[in-house]
């Protein structure tokens, strides 16, 4: 039976664990458990801080200001989606999020 178990580091286990819970994330949101889904989405950010994963946090940053948008909680949101242009500098291959975070940014200005 050994010969089949795959050996991975610790690192890797936290990795796989954060990337599980922004998917748990996306399902609450799904399920209009917006608290829920907000509480865990904060720790998820905290712990890609922690770990020095820009392209989580970047899509982390995203999904919370569109969270907060959809939440009528402007300014909040805004910082968020700031916070994704900014970090998107330090990561080219996030463009997609970057994209998206200015549109919900023009989204915010329009609605002011």
């Amino acid at each position: 039976m050994q010969k089949y178990m795959v050996k991975t580091d610790l690192s890797e286990v936290k990795y796989m664990n954060l990337r599980n819970n922004f998917n748990k994330v996306l399902l609450l949101l799904d399920k209009e458990k917006y608290e829920e889904g907000e509480n865990l989405l904060k720790e998820v950010i905290q712990r890609s801080k922690e770990q020095n994963d820009i392209s989580l946090l970047i899509q982390s940053y995203c999904c919370y200001g569109d969270l907060l948008k959809f939440l009528n909680r402007k300014d909040e949101a805004r910082m968020c989606l700031l916070e994704v242009i900014k970090l998107g500098d330090k990561c080219d291959y996030m463009q997609y999020e970057i994209n998206i975070a200015h549109e919900l940014l023009k989204d915010l200005e329009v609605e002011k």
